[in-house]
Protein backbone atom coordinates (compact mmCIF):
# COMPACT_ATOMS: atom_id res chain seq x y z
CA UNK A 1 0.00 0.00 0.00
CA UNK A 2 2.67 2.42 0.65
CA UNK A 3 2.96 4.92 -1.89
CA UNK A 4 -0.36 4.41 -3.63
CA UNK A 5 -2.23 6.73 -1.20
CA UNK A 6 -3.83 7.89 -4.37
CA UNK A 7 -5.91 4.90 -4.94
CA UNK A 8 -6.66 4.49 -1.58
CA UNK A 9 -7.54 8.27 -0.79
CA UNK A 10 -11.31 7.83 -3.19
CA UNK A 11 -12.02 4.46 -1.11
CA UNK A 12 -12.08 5.60 1.70
CA UNK A 13 -12.68 9.26 0.95
CA UNK A 14 -16.39 7.76 -0.33
CA UNK A 15 -19.48 7.15 1.34
CA UNK A 16 -19.82 3.97 -0.73
CA UNK A 17 -17.66 1.08 0.99
CA UNK A 18 -20.76 -0.45 1.97
CA UNK A 19 -20.17 -2.37 5.43
CA UNK A 20 -16.64 -2.87 4.93
CA UNK A 21 -15.28 -1.07 7.91
CA UNK A 22 -18.51 -2.02 9.72
CA UNK A 23 -17.50 -4.80 12.90
CA UNK A 24 -19.00 -8.12 12.35
CA UNK A 25 -20.84 -9.27 15.59
CA UNK A 26 -19.60 -12.52 16.59
CA UNK A 27 -22.44 -14.26 18.61
CA UNK A 28 -20.38 -17.37 19.42
CA UNK A 29 -17.23 -17.56 18.76
CA UNK A 30 -16.73 -21.36 19.65
CA UNK A 31 -18.88 -22.08 16.39
CA UNK A 32 -16.30 -22.57 13.48
CA UNK A 33 -17.70 -20.95 11.16
CA UNK A 34 -18.61 -17.83 13.59
CA UNK A 35 -15.18 -17.97 14.97
CA UNK A 36 -13.86 -16.94 11.77
CA UNK A 37 -15.45 -13.48 11.89
CA UNK A 38 -12.62 -12.79 14.47
CA UNK A 39 -10.32 -13.32 11.80
CA UNK A 40 -12.51 -11.22 9.55
CA UNK A 41 -12.12 -8.41 12.20
CA UNK A 42 -8.00 -9.00 12.67
CA UNK A 43 -7.88 -8.85 8.87
CA UNK A 44 -9.94 -5.84 8.42
CA UNK A 45 -7.78 -3.92 11.34
CA UNK A 46 -4.36 -5.31 9.79
CA UNK A 47 -5.67 -3.41 6.64
CA UNK A 48 -7.16 -0.80 7.81
CA UNK A 49 -4.57 0.59 9.34
CA UNK A 50 -2.01 -0.25 6.55
CA UNK A 51 -4.57 2.19 4.46
CA UNK A 52 -4.64 4.56 7.02
CA UNK A 53 -0.85 4.46 6.79
CA UNK A 54 -0.87 5.38 3.18
CA UNK A 55 -2.83 8.09 3.19
CA UNK A 56 -2.24 11.57 4.09
CA UNK A 57 -1.92 12.33 7.66
CA UNK A 58 -4.71 15.13 7.48
CA UNK A 59 -7.22 13.69 5.69
CA UNK A 60 -10.71 12.48 6.31
CA UNK A 61 -9.85 9.27 4.78
CA UNK A 62 -7.02 8.70 7.02
CA UNK A 63 -9.58 8.96 10.11
CA UNK A 64 -12.34 6.94 8.75
CA UNK A 65 -9.37 4.42 8.44
CA UNK A 66 -8.06 4.58 11.64
CA UNK A 67 -11.07 4.50 13.02
CA UNK A 68 -12.44 1.67 11.13
CA UNK A 69 -8.61 -0.25 11.96
CA UNK A 70 -8.92 0.72 15.89
CA UNK A 71 -12.48 -0.53 16.20
CA UNK A 72 -12.23 -3.85 14.08
CA UNK A 73 -8.93 -4.69 16.65
CA UNK A 74 -11.14 -4.12 19.67
CA UNK A 75 -13.82 -5.65 18.79
CA UNK A 76 -11.56 -8.89 17.58
CA UNK A 77 -8.68 -9.03 20.33
CA UNK A 78 -9.89 -9.72 23.51
CA UNK A 79 -11.85 -13.22 21.61
CA UNK A 80 -8.75 -14.72 20.16
CA UNK A 81 -8.08 -17.07 22.83
CA UNK A 82 -12.06 -17.72 23.25
CA UNK A 83 -12.58 -19.80 20.34
CA UNK A 84 -12.01 -23.13 20.73
CA UNK A 85 -9.53 -25.18 19.21
CA UNK A 86 -11.68 -23.68 15.96
CA UNK A 87 -9.94 -20.74 15.82
CA UNK A 88 -7.17 -20.22 18.92
CA UNK A 89 -4.26 -22.29 16.81
CA UNK A 90 -4.65 -19.42 13.85
CA UNK A 91 -6.01 -16.60 15.29
CA UNK A 92 -2.89 -15.35 17.19
CA UNK A 93 -1.38 -15.01 13.84
CA UNK A 94 -4.04 -12.97 13.19
CA UNK A 95 -3.46 -11.03 15.95
CA UNK A 96 0.03 -10.52 15.38
CA UNK A 97 -0.37 -9.01 12.38
CA UNK A 98 -2.92 -6.56 13.38
CA UNK A 99 -0.68 -5.36 16.36
CA UNK A 100 2.77 -5.36 15.06
CA UNK A 101 3.87 -1.76 13.62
Amino acid sequence: MRGRGGSCRGLVDGDDLGDVDVVPVVTDPTDYRIGHLVGLMLTRAWNWRAIADALPADGAGRSRAEAAATAHLEAGLPMVLTCGYGGDHWLSTFALLATVE
